[in-house]
Protein backbone atom coordinates (compact mmCIF):
# COMPACT_ATOMS: atom_id res chain seq x y z
CA UNK A 1 0.00 0.00 0.00
CA UNK A 2 1.84 3.30 -0.95
CA UNK A 3 2.61 5.65 1.95
CA UNK A 4 -0.10 9.30 2.73
CA UNK A 5 1.26 11.94 1.06
CA UNK A 6 2.35 14.37 2.96
CA UNK A 7 -0.26 16.94 3.46
CA UNK A 8 0.16 20.51 2.23
CA UNK A 9 -3.07 23.64 2.43
CA UNK A 10 -3.40 25.42 -0.15
CA UNK A 11 -6.04 28.64 0.94
CA UNK A 12 -6.83 31.20 -2.15
CA UNK A 13 -10.43 32.34 -2.93
CA UNK A 14 -9.51 32.13 -6.63
CA UNK A 15 -10.34 29.04 -8.55
CA UNK A 16 -7.70 29.05 -10.91
CA UNK A 17 -4.85 30.25 -8.63
CA UNK A 18 -5.62 26.83 -6.74
CA UNK A 19 -5.80 24.94 -9.96
CA UNK A 20 -2.63 26.54 -10.83
CA UNK A 21 -0.79 25.61 -7.33
CA UNK A 22 -2.44 21.73 -7.68
CA UNK A 23 -0.71 21.39 -10.80
CA UNK A 24 2.87 22.56 -9.82
CA UNK A 25 2.54 20.27 -6.66
CA UNK A 26 0.65 17.36 -7.96
CA UNK A 27 3.13 13.38 -8.19
CA UNK A 28 5.54 15.09 -5.57
CA UNK A 29 4.43 13.21 -2.59
CA UNK A 30 1.91 15.72 -1.21
CA UNK A 31 -1.63 15.31 0.13
CA UNK A 32 -3.02 18.25 -1.32
CA UNK A 33 -5.61 20.24 0.56
CA UNK A 34 -7.34 23.26 -1.40
CA UNK A 35 -10.35 25.61 0.14
CA UNK A 36 -11.64 29.14 -0.88
CA UNK A 37 -11.67 30.71 2.57
CA UNK A 38 -9.99 31.45 6.16
CA UNK A 39 -13.09 30.21 8.14
CA UNK A 40 -12.61 26.84 5.85
CA UNK A 41 -8.67 26.57 6.30
CA UNK A 42 -9.09 26.98 10.45
CA UNK A 43 -11.56 24.03 10.00
CA UNK A 44 -9.02 22.05 8.00
CA UNK A 45 -6.18 22.84 10.99
CA UNK A 46 -9.01 21.42 13.50
CA UNK A 47 -9.10 18.28 11.92
CA UNK A 48 -5.29 17.27 11.03
CA UNK A 49 -1.52 19.23 10.91
CA UNK A 50 -0.03 20.04 7.57
CA UNK A 51 3.39 20.48 6.57
CA UNK A 52 3.19 23.51 5.76
CA UNK A 53 0.47 26.46 4.86
CA UNK A 54 0.28 28.65 1.26
CA UNK A 55 -2.28 31.46 1.74
CA UNK A 56 -3.49 34.06 -0.07
CA UNK A 57 -2.84 37.55 1.73
CA UNK A 58 -5.97 39.17 -0.03
CA UNK A 59 -9.21 37.43 0.72
CA UNK A 60 -12.59 39.06 0.46
CA UNK A 61 -14.86 37.99 3.61
CA UNK A 62 -11.01 37.91 5.85
CA UNK A 63 -7.54 39.24 4.92
CA UNK A 64 -4.77 36.98 5.39
CA UNK A 65 -3.06 38.77 8.66
CA UNK A 66 -6.45 37.64 10.21
CA UNK A 67 -6.46 33.87 8.77
CA UNK A 68 -2.95 33.27 9.47
CA UNK A 69 -3.16 34.21 13.50
CA UNK A 70 -6.25 32.57 14.24
CA UNK A 71 -4.77 29.35 12.63
CA UNK A 72 -1.26 29.92 14.80
CA UNK A 73 -3.54 30.49 17.93
CA UNK A 74 -5.74 27.42 17.18
CA UNK A 75 -2.53 24.97 16.61
CA UNK A 76 -1.26 26.24 19.63
CA UNK A 77 -3.75 25.22 21.54
CA UNK A 78 -3.73 21.62 19.72
CA UNK A 79 -0.27 21.12 20.33
CA UNK A 80 0.55 21.50 16.16
CA UNK A 81 3.07 23.74 14.25
CA UNK A 82 1.11 25.68 11.70
CA UNK A 83 3.80 26.97 9.17
CA UNK A 84 2.59 29.80 6.72
CA UNK A 85 3.53 30.88 3.82
CA UNK A 86 2.22 34.22 2.22
CA UNK A 87 1.73 34.42 -1.37
CA UNK A 88 1.30 38.24 -2.03
CA UNK A 89 1.15 40.36 -5.37
CA UNK A 90 1.42 43.47 -3.34
CA UNK A 91 5.07 45.34 -1.81
CA UNK A 92 4.54 44.72 1.72
CA UNK A 93 5.93 47.60 4.23
CA UNK A 94 7.98 46.68 6.73
CA UNK A 95 5.10 47.40 9.44
CA UNK A 96 3.14 44.89 7.64
CA UNK A 97 6.17 42.45 7.55
CA UNK A 98 6.51 42.56 11.07
CA UNK A 99 2.48 42.33 11.27
CA UNK A 100 2.96 38.98 9.60
CA UNK A 101 6.26 37.19 11.45
CA UNK A 102 3.87 38.29 14.68
CA UNK A 103 0.77 36.66 13.28
CA UNK A 104 3.06 33.34 12.54
CA UNK A 105 4.18 33.71 8.94
CA UNK A 106 7.51 32.17 8.61
CA UNK A 107 7.89 33.24 4.82
CA UNK A 108 6.81 34.94 1.74
CA UNK A 109 6.43 34.31 -1.77
CA UNK A 110 6.07 37.15 -4.55
CA UNK A 111 2.91 36.55 -7.21
CA UNK A 112 3.85 35.09 -9.98
CA UNK A 113 5.58 32.31 -7.90
CA UNK A 114 8.92 31.17 -9.53
CA UNK A 115 8.03 27.05 -9.24
CA UNK A 116 11.41 25.97 -8.27
CA UNK A 117 11.71 28.10 -5.46
CA UNK A 118 7.94 27.52 -4.27
CA UNK A 119 8.63 23.95 -4.51
CA UNK A 120 12.56 24.07 -2.66
CA UNK A 121 10.51 26.46 0.26
CA UNK A 122 7.70 23.70 0.59
CA UNK A 123 9.98 20.53 0.32
CA UNK A 124 12.19 22.32 2.93
CA UNK A 125 8.96 22.34 5.50
CA UNK A 126 7.90 18.68 4.34
CA UNK A 127 10.98 17.36 4.85
CA UNK A 128 11.09 18.82 8.70
CA UNK A 129 7.35 17.81 9.01
CA UNK A 130 8.37 14.18 8.12
CA UNK A 131 11.51 14.32 10.06
CA UNK A 132 9.79 15.42 12.99
CA UNK A 133 7.47 12.49 12.71
CA UNK A 134 9.96 10.38 12.26
CA UNK A 135 11.60 11.72 15.24
CA UNK A 136 8.86 11.51 17.62
CA UNK A 137 8.36 7.84 16.83
CA UNK A 138 11.78 7.38 17.61
CA UNK A 139 12.41 9.27 21.17
CA UNK A 140 12.28 5.84 22.83
CA UNK A 141 15.88 4.72 20.93
CA UNK A 142 18.71 7.39 20.58
CA UNK A 143 19.96 5.69 18.18
CA UNK A 144 17.00 5.69 15.93
CA UNK A 145 17.21 9.72 16.55
CA UNK A 146 20.72 9.85 15.59
CA UNK A 147 19.51 7.50 12.49
CA UNK A 148 16.52 10.58 11.50
CA UNK A 149 18.91 12.99 12.25
CA UNK A 150 21.41 11.81 9.22
CA UNK A 151 18.37 11.01 6.52
CA UNK A 152 16.88 14.49 7.41
CA UNK A 153 20.46 16.03 6.28
CA UNK A 154 20.57 13.44 3.65
CA UNK A 155 17.17 14.58 2.30
CA UNK A 156 17.92 18.33 2.70
CA UNK A 157 20.98 18.00 0.65
CA UNK A 158 19.65 15.77 -1.90
CA UNK A 159 16.73 18.67 -1.91
CA UNK A 160 19.01 21.50 -2.35
CA UNK A 161 21.65 19.74 -4.51
CA UNK A 162 19.14 18.46 -7.16
CA UNK A 163 18.61 22.14 -8.06
CA UNK A 164 20.93 22.40 -10.94
CA UNK A 165 19.49 25.83 -12.45
CA UNK A 166 19.89 28.19 -9.09
CA UNK A 167 23.10 28.88 -6.33
CA UNK A 168 21.12 27.92 -3.20
CA UNK A 169 23.64 28.29 -0.28
CA UNK A 170 23.24 29.13 3.36
CA UNK A 171 25.55 32.44 5.08
CA UNK A 172 26.02 32.86 8.61
CA UNK A 173 24.45 35.86 10.19
CA UNK A 174 27.63 37.43 9.15
CA UNK A 175 27.69 37.09 5.63
CA UNK A 176 30.20 33.95 5.50
CA UNK A 177 29.22 31.17 3.41
CA UNK A 178 27.88 27.89 5.55
CA UNK A 179 26.71 25.95 2.38
CA UNK A 180 27.18 25.23 -1.21
CA UNK A 181 25.16 23.20 -3.96
CA UNK A 182 25.70 22.83 -7.33
CA UNK A 183 24.12 24.93 -8.92
CA UNK A 184 26.21 27.88 -6.95
CA UNK A 185 29.41 25.94 -8.21
CA UNK A 186 27.84 25.90 -11.81
CA UNK A 187 26.92 29.79 -11.64
CA UNK A 188 28.95 31.02 -9.51
CA UNK A 189 32.51 28.40 -10.68
CA UNK A 190 33.58 28.30 -7.30
CA UNK A 191 34.27 24.37 -5.50
CA UNK A 192 32.35 24.30 -1.89
CA UNK A 193 36.62 23.50 -0.89
CA UNK A 194 37.00 26.76 -1.86
CA UNK A 195 34.19 29.34 -0.72
CA UNK A 196 32.92 28.04 2.17
CA UNK A 197 33.83 30.02 5.10
CA UNK A 198 34.02 33.29 2.74
CA UNK A 199 32.12 36.43 2.83
CA UNK A 200 29.66 36.76 -0.13
CA UNK A 201 31.08 40.05 -1.01
CA UNK A 202 33.69 38.15 -3.29
CA UNK A 203 30.58 37.61 -5.80
CA UNK A 204 30.36 41.52 -6.26
CA UNK A 205 32.65 43.29 -8.14
CA UNK A 206 35.19 45.02 -6.09
CA UNK A 207 34.01 48.29 -6.24
CA UNK A 208 30.57 47.42 -5.20
CA UNK A 209 32.00 45.50 -2.22
CA UNK A 210 34.19 48.58 -0.87
CA UNK A 211 31.24 50.28 -0.89
CA UNK A 212 29.67 48.61 1.79
CA UNK A 213 26.51 47.02 -0.23
CA UNK A 214 26.62 43.41 1.62
CA UNK A 215 26.36 44.58 4.77
CA UNK A 216 23.44 46.49 4.02
CA UNK A 217 21.57 43.56 2.49
CA UNK A 218 22.00 41.54 5.08
CA UNK A 219 20.56 44.57 7.49
CA UNK A 220 17.27 44.86 5.10
CA UNK A 221 17.27 40.94 5.05
CA UNK A 222 17.09 41.02 8.39
CA UNK A 223 14.86 44.19 9.27
CA UNK A 224 12.12 43.34 6.47
CA UNK A 225 12.45 39.18 6.12
CA UNK A 226 13.83 39.12 2.56
CA UNK A 227 16.02 41.29 0.16
CA UNK A 228 15.80 40.66 -3.92
CA UNK A 229 17.32 42.53 -6.39
CA UNK A 230 18.78 41.89 -9.79
CA UNK A 231 22.59 43.35 -10.97
CA UNK A 232 25.68 42.58 -11.51
CA UNK A 233 27.95 39.77 -10.13
CA UNK A 234 31.21 38.07 -10.13
CA UNK A 235 32.39 34.21 -11.41
CA UNK A 236 35.50 33.17 -9.78
CA UNK A 237 36.92 33.44 -13.27
CA UNK A 238 36.14 37.62 -13.01
CA UNK A 239 33.69 37.62 -15.47
CA UNK A 240 30.24 39.19 -15.11
CA UNK A 241 27.02 38.07 -14.74
CA UNK A 242 23.38 39.28 -14.38
CA UNK A 243 21.35 37.98 -11.21
CA UNK A 244 18.33 37.99 -9.90
CA UNK A 245 19.25 37.82 -6.07
CA UNK A 246 17.33 36.54 -2.94
CA UNK A 247 18.15 37.20 0.53
CA UNK A 248 15.88 35.32 2.93
CA UNK A 249 16.48 35.87 7.27
CA UNK A 250 16.61 32.32 8.90
CA UNK A 251 15.48 32.74 12.58
CA UNK A 252 14.88 29.84 15.20
CA UNK A 253 11.12 29.50 16.63
CA UNK A 254 12.10 32.32 19.51
CA UNK A 255 12.97 34.78 16.92
CA UNK A 256 17.05 34.95 16.95
CA UNK A 257 19.03 35.29 14.03
CA UNK A 258 20.67 32.25 12.61
CA UNK A 259 21.36 33.47 9.38
CA UNK A 260 20.89 34.24 5.55
CA UNK A 261 19.30 31.55 2.95
CA UNK A 262 20.77 33.08 -0.55
CA UNK A 263 18.93 32.34 -3.86
CA UNK A 264 20.63 33.35 -7.09
CA UNK A 265 19.53 32.77 -10.80
CA UNK A 266 21.59 33.66 -13.66
CA UNK A 267 19.76 35.84 -16.26
CA UNK A 268 22.82 36.79 -18.44
CA UNK A 269 20.95 35.11 -21.51
CA UNK A 270 18.00 36.97 -20.98
CA UNK A 271 20.04 40.56 -20.91
CA UNK A 272 22.12 39.36 -23.79
CA UNK A 273 18.89 38.64 -25.87
CA UNK A 274 17.65 41.90 -24.60
CA UNK A 275 20.62 43.73 -25.91
CA UNK A 276 20.53 41.86 -29.50
CA UNK A 277 17.38 43.03 -29.76
CA UNK A 278 18.50 46.80 -29.38
CA UNK A 279 21.28 46.32 -31.51
CA UNK A 280 18.87 45.01 -34.52
CA UNK A 281 16.44 47.90 -33.68
CA UNK A 282 19.66 49.94 -34.15
CA UNK A 283 21.16 48.34 -37.27
CA UNK A 284 17.22 48.56 -38.56
CA UNK A 285 17.14 52.38 -37.92
CA UNK A 286 20.43 52.83 -39.78
CA UNK A 287 18.95 51.37 -42.36
CA UNK A 288 16.07 53.10 -42.48
CA UNK A 289 18.54 56.59 -42.38
CA UNK A 290 20.58 55.03 -45.56
CA UNK A 291 17.11 53.87 -47.26
CA UNK A 292 16.18 57.67 -46.89
CA UNK A 293 20.01 59.52 -47.74
CA UNK A 294 19.87 57.27 -50.47
CA UNK A 295 16.78 58.36 -51.74
CA UNK A 296 18.00 62.21 -51.47
CA UNK A 297 21.16 61.13 -53.07
CA UNK A 298 19.01 60.42 -56.10
CA UNK A 299 16.86 63.37 -56.30
CA UNK A 300 20.14 65.51 -55.85
CA UNK A 301 21.54 63.31 -59.10
CA UNK A 302 18.17 63.79 -60.86
CA UNK A 303 18.18 67.90 -59.93
CA UNK A 304 21.69 67.84 -61.52
CA UNK A 305 21.05 65.33 -64.31
CA UNK A 306 17.83 66.87 -65.43
CA UNK A 307 16.71 70.28 -63.73
CA UNK A 308 19.95 72.31 -64.11
CA UNK A 309 21.00 70.54 -67.81
CA UNK A 310 17.66 71.29 -69.73
CA UNK A 311 17.76 75.23 -68.70
CA UNK A 312 21.48 75.03 -70.25
CA UNK A 313 20.69 73.22 -72.86
CA UNK A 314 18.41 75.62 -74.44
CA UNK A 315 20.83 78.88 -73.40
CA UNK A 316 23.36 77.03 -75.55
CA UNK A 317 21.04 76.49 -78.40
CA UNK A 318 19.71 80.47 -78.02
CA UNK A 319 23.55 81.04 -78.18
CA UNK A 320 24.05 79.72 -81.12
CA UNK A 321 21.03 80.35 -82.77
CA UNK A 322 22.29 84.64 -81.84
CA UNK A 323 25.84 84.07 -82.52
CA UNK A 324 24.41 82.59 -86.27
CA UNK A 325 22.53 85.76 -86.69
CA UNK A 326 25.11 88.19 -85.36
CA UNK A 327 27.44 86.54 -88.12
CA UNK A 328 24.64 86.80 -91.01
CA UNK A 329 24.68 90.54 -90.26
CA UNK A 330 28.61 91.08 -89.42
CA UNK A 331 27.76 91.89 -85.75
CA UNK A 332 31.28 91.22 -84.18
CA UNK A 333 30.10 92.31 -80.69
CA UNK A 334 27.02 90.09 -80.43
CA UNK A 335 29.36 87.56 -82.45
CA UNK A 336 31.79 87.95 -78.97
CA UNK A 337 28.60 87.99 -76.58
CA UNK A 338 27.10 85.25 -77.85
CA UNK A 339 30.59 82.84 -78.00
CA UNK A 340 31.48 84.02 -74.33
CA UNK A 341 27.78 82.79 -73.52
CA UNK A 342 28.52 79.06 -75.44
CA UNK A 343 32.04 79.27 -73.71
CA UNK A 344 30.10 79.66 -70.40
CA UNK A 345 27.38 76.96 -70.62
CA UNK A 346 30.23 74.38 -71.75
CA UNK A 347 31.61 74.99 -68.84
CA UNK A 348 28.96 74.77 -66.31
CA UNK A 349 27.79 71.79 -68.00
CA UNK A 350 31.77 70.39 -67.32
CA UNK A 351 31.10 71.72 -63.72
CA UNK A 352 28.18 70.09 -63.69
CA UNK A 353 28.82 66.55 -64.87
CA UNK A 354 31.76 66.56 -62.57
CA UNK A 355 29.51 66.86 -59.96
CA UNK A 356 27.83 64.25 -61.11
CA UNK A 357 30.45 62.24 -60.73
CA UNK A 358 31.71 63.17 -57.35
CA UNK A 359 27.82 62.26 -56.04
CA UNK A 360 28.18 59.15 -57.50
CA UNK A 361 31.63 57.91 -56.47
CA UNK A 362 31.19 59.21 -52.86
CA UNK A 363 27.36 58.36 -52.12
CA UNK A 364 26.70 56.23 -54.60
CA UNK A 365 28.94 53.31 -55.27
CA UNK A 366 31.46 54.39 -57.88
CA UNK A 367 31.72 55.94 -61.18
CA UNK A 368 30.03 53.66 -63.46
CA UNK A 369 32.98 52.00 -66.45
CA UNK A 370 31.42 50.34 -69.69
CA UNK A 371 34.29 48.64 -70.98
CA UNK A 372 35.18 47.83 -74.87
CA UNK A 373 37.79 46.96 -77.07
CA UNK A 374 39.78 50.40 -78.04
CA UNK A 375 42.77 52.35 -79.17
CA UNK A 376 43.88 54.87 -77.21
CA UNK A 377 45.33 56.70 -79.75
CA UNK A 378 42.52 57.33 -81.48
CA UNK A 379 40.89 59.47 -78.39
CA UNK A 380 43.47 60.86 -77.60
CA UNK A 381 44.13 62.33 -81.39
CA UNK A 382 40.07 63.17 -81.26
CA UNK A 383 41.16 65.36 -78.02
CA UNK A 384 44.00 67.15 -79.52
CA UNK A 385 42.18 68.20 -82.87
CA UNK A 386 39.32 69.57 -80.83
CA UNK A 387 41.99 72.03 -78.52
CA UNK A 388 44.01 72.96 -81.29
CA UNK A 389 41.02 74.23 -82.78
CA UNK A 390 40.76 75.89 -79.41
CA UNK A 391 43.85 77.17 -79.34
CA UNK A 392 45.38 77.95 -82.28
CA UNK A 393 48.10 79.68 -80.96
CA UNK A 394 49.44 76.58 -78.98
CA UNK A 395 51.48 73.98 -79.63
CA UNK A 396 50.36 70.67 -79.44
CA UNK A 397 52.76 67.31 -79.23
CA UNK A 398 51.73 64.06 -79.59
CA UNK A 399 53.29 60.50 -80.12
CA UNK A 400 51.00 57.35 -79.72
CA UNK A 401 51.73 54.04 -81.86
CA UNK A 402 48.78 52.53 -83.39
CA UNK A 403 49.01 49.09 -81.22
CA UNK A 404 48.03 51.10 -77.99
CA UNK A 405 45.04 49.46 -77.24
CA UNK A 406 43.03 47.90 -74.48
CA UNK A 407 39.42 46.80 -72.59
CA UNK A 408 38.04 50.64 -71.86
CA UNK A 409 35.68 53.22 -71.42
CA UNK A 410 36.58 55.31 -74.24
CA UNK A 411 33.82 58.00 -72.84
CA UNK A 412 35.61 58.05 -69.35
CA UNK A 413 39.24 58.40 -70.65
CA UNK A 414 38.63 60.93 -73.39
CA UNK A 415 37.23 62.79 -70.00
CA UNK A 416 40.11 61.91 -68.17
CA UNK A 417 42.80 63.38 -71.06
CA UNK A 418 40.73 66.44 -72.41
CA UNK A 419 41.24 67.14 -68.66
CA UNK A 420 44.96 66.36 -68.13
CA UNK A 421 45.89 68.10 -71.62
CA UNK A 422 43.19 71.42 -71.11
CA UNK A 423 45.33 71.88 -67.73
CA UNK A 424 48.26 71.62 -69.71
CA UNK A 425 47.38 74.42 -71.88
CA UNK A 426 45.57 76.57 -69.19
CA UNK A 427 48.82 76.26 -66.61
CA UNK A 428 51.67 75.58 -68.78
CA UNK A 429 54.29 77.97 -70.76
CA UNK A 430 52.45 79.76 -73.59
CA UNK A 431 55.88 80.05 -75.92
CA UNK A 432 56.45 75.97 -75.25
CA UNK A 433 54.87 73.09 -76.33
CA UNK A 434 52.31 70.37 -74.45
CA UNK A 435 53.65 66.79 -75.12
CA UNK A 436 51.49 63.88 -75.15
CA UNK A 437 53.94 60.61 -75.16
CA UNK A 438 52.11 57.06 -75.27
CA UNK A 439 54.16 53.61 -74.60
CA UNK A 440 53.46 50.37 -74.48
CA UNK A 441 54.60 48.25 -71.33
CA UNK A 442 53.65 44.95 -71.27
CA UNK A 443 50.42 44.68 -69.96
CA UNK A 444 49.73 48.33 -69.71
CA UNK A 445 49.81 51.24 -71.83
CA UNK A 446 51.25 54.41 -69.80
CA UNK A 447 50.30 58.13 -71.32
CA UNK A 448 52.15 61.20 -70.32
CA UNK A 449 50.54 64.50 -70.35
CA UNK A 450 53.70 67.43 -70.61
CA UNK A 451 54.18 71.03 -70.02
CA UNK A 452 56.42 73.29 -69.11
CA UNK A 453 55.93 76.21 -66.72
CA UNK A 454 55.58 76.79 -63.02
CA UNK A 455 56.36 74.40 -60.75
CA UNK A 456 53.52 73.05 -58.85
CA UNK A 457 54.51 73.67 -55.01
CA UNK A 458 54.81 70.44 -53.36
CA UNK A 459 52.20 71.20 -50.60
CA UNK A 460 49.54 71.82 -53.30
CA UNK A 461 51.20 68.32 -54.96
CA UNK A 462 49.95 66.47 -52.19
CA UNK A 463 46.40 67.67 -51.97
CA UNK A 464 46.06 67.88 -55.56
CA UNK A 465 43.81 64.75 -56.39
CA UNK A 466 41.64 65.91 -53.76
CA UNK A 467 38.04 67.24 -54.42
CA UNK A 468 37.65 71.10 -54.99
CA UNK A 469 41.89 71.48 -55.22
CA UNK A 470 43.55 73.21 -57.99
CA UNK A 471 46.13 75.40 -58.84
CA UNK A 472 45.97 79.28 -59.38
CA UNK A 473 44.78 80.63 -62.19
CA UNK A 474 47.57 81.73 -64.84
CA UNK A 475 46.89 85.76 -65.11
CA UNK A 476 47.37 85.48 -68.84
CA UNK A 477 44.34 83.57 -69.36
CA UNK A 478 40.90 84.38 -68.58
CA UNK A 479 39.15 81.24 -67.47
CA UNK A 480 39.23 80.21 -64.13
CA UNK A 481 39.71 76.55 -64.02
CA UNK A 482 36.33 75.68 -62.81
CA UNK A 483 35.67 73.54 -59.32
CA UNK A 484 38.92 71.82 -59.23
CA UNK A 485 37.39 68.70 -59.37
CA UNK A 486 38.84 67.27 -62.50
CA UNK A 487 41.93 65.65 -61.10
CA UNK A 488 40.12 63.98 -58.97
CA UNK A 489 37.64 62.72 -61.07
CA UNK A 490 40.13 61.86 -63.75
CA UNK A 491 42.19 59.50 -60.93
CA UNK A 492 39.09 57.49 -59.63
CA UNK A 493 38.20 57.09 -63.96
CA UNK A 494 42.07 55.69 -63.97
CA UNK A 495 41.48 54.08 -60.42
CA UNK A 496 38.27 52.46 -62.05
CA UNK A 497 40.15 51.03 -65.26
CA UNK A 498 42.54 49.33 -62.65
CA UNK A 499 45.34 51.90 -63.12
CA UNK A 500 46.44 54.68 -61.18
CA UNK A 501 48.19 58.76 -61.94
CA UNK A 502 50.49 60.36 -60.56
CA UNK A 503 52.39 63.61 -61.20
CA UNK A 504 55.88 64.88 -61.16
CA UNK A 505 56.66 68.60 -61.12
CA UNK A 506 59.93 70.95 -61.36
CA UNK A 507 61.10 74.31 -61.94
CA UNK A 508 63.02 73.24 -64.53
CA UNK A 509 61.43 70.08 -66.42
CA UNK A 510 58.24 71.31 -65.68
CA UNK A 511 55.06 68.96 -65.23
CA UNK A 512 54.16 65.62 -65.81
CA UNK A 513 50.83 64.01 -64.91
CA UNK A 514 51.38 59.98 -65.88
CA UNK A 515 48.80 58.14 -66.45
CA UNK A 516 49.16 54.04 -65.88
CA UNK A 517 46.20 51.86 -67.74
CA UNK A 518 46.51 47.81 -67.75
CA UNK A 519 45.23 46.55 -71.07
CA UNK A 520 42.72 44.41 -69.56
CA UNK A 521 40.66 44.25 -66.31
CA UNK A 522 42.69 42.62 -63.34
CA UNK A 523 40.03 39.70 -62.85
CA UNK A 524 40.06 38.68 -66.72
CA UNK A 525 41.90 35.52 -67.68
CA UNK A 526 43.73 36.85 -70.46
CA UNK A 527 45.34 39.45 -68.12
Amino acid sequence: MQAPGTPLLLVDDRRADLTALETLFEGRGYELTCVTSGDEATDKLERREFAVILLDLQMPTTDGFETARKMTDRAAQLGRRAPIIFGTAIDLGRTRILDAYSAGVVDFMQKPFEPEILRAKVAIFADLYRSRDFASESTRDLESERRGAKEEARRFRLLVESVKDYAIFILDPKGHVVTWNPGAERIKGYRASEIIGKHFSVFYPPDVAKSGKCDEELVIAERDGRFEEEGWRLRKDGSLLWANVTITALREPGGALIGFAKVTRDLTDRVRNEGTLRQLAAEKAAHAEKVRIQEFQERFVAILGHDLRNPLSAIDMSARVLRERAASLNDEATARIADRMRSSTTRMSRMIAQILDLTRNRLGGGLEIKRAHMTLCATITAIVDELRAAHPARRIDMHCPETAGGCWDADRLEQVFSNLVSNAIHYGDPERPVTIDVQEDGQAVIAGVHNYGAQIPEALRTELFNPFKRGKSDSKTSETGGLGLGLYISRELVRAHGGDIDVQSTATGGTTFRVSLPRMPRDSPSS
